[in-house]
């Protein structure tokens, strides 16, 4: 996972929606005490929107594929 530069903001945006200790730099959340699987998956739902895609990293399927490629036949 790429590194968070906003740990600040990125603890808020947690925080807001799950009890947690804190939370690191890659992502990793130290979640506090009994929190429910909802709050779980909404804390790693914010995470989510602060991972930077690093410069030149496929971020998901192109938007125009490539056509299949032609088969050579004889003439």
């Amino acid at each position: 996972m790429a590194l968070i530069h906003d740990l600040e903001g990125l603890h808020k945006a947690v925080a807001a929606v799950c009890p947690i200790v804190g939370v690191g730099a890659d992502g990793t959340i130290f979640f506090d005490g009994n929190v429910t699987e909802q709050q779980r998956q909404d804390a790693h739902n914010a995470v989510a929107g602060f991972v930077d895609t690093p410069s030149g990293a496929p971020s998901g399927p192109p938007l125009h594929p490539s056509p299949p490629p032609k088969h050579i036949t004889d003439a």
